[in-house]
């Protein structure tokens, strides 16, 4: 009774979190030689609140560390990633939670996103550092949207589909 308590109580007042992601890890595909990589590492580098980036040839990964203080734009950063002549196979941030409830179809709202979790097992609590991967559309393959049931669109601008 004391669990179902403290799910209801994260689910209503929990909602809104006040964390920034400071991480994202993106995987881009498409690449073929390391020029590709330099591509896409110099589009992400003009991005405002990108602070580092670290690039993984063998994996077509780029670990981004983002600025203290500020907002990463996830779209912006896909934007750059299709305009470099890609696309994002795979879109991981790193969120702090802080004993949150997250079930199917639940929202987490942070700085300027929202997250629609999907795909949950069943209801949880969430607490610490959680890396949660993006899940909408353009945010991976087509093929893996259409295996893992993630719906067309989000409903609202800046709310993406996530897993954990």
């Amino acid at each position: 009774m004391k669990m179902l308590f403290l799910l209801i109580t994260s689910f209503c007042v929990s909602l809104s979190l006040s964390a920034q992601n400071r991480n994202i890890s993106l995987q881009a595909s498409g690449l073929t030689c390391s020029m590709c990589s330099n591509s896409i590492n110099k589009a992400l580098k003009t991005l405002p609140f990108v602070e580092s980036i670290q690039a993984n040839i063998k994996t077509s990964t780029f670990d981004i560390s983002i600025k203290p203080g500020t907002a990463a734009d996830y779209d912006l950063m896909k934007k750059k990633v299709e305009d470099a002549g890609f696309f994002v196979a795979k879109f991981l941030v790193t969120v702090s939670f802080a004993d949150m409830g997250v079930m199917t179809n639940n929202t987490v709202s942070f700085q300027d996103k929202r997250l629609r979790f999907v795909n949950m097992p069943g209801a949880k609590i969430i607490t610490g550092e959680q890396q949660v991967r993006i899940v909408s559309k353009g945010f991976l393959s087509p093929k893996e949207a259409k295996k893992l049931k993630i719906p067309a669109s989000a409903t609202a601008p800046k709310e993406y589909y996530a897993i954990i």
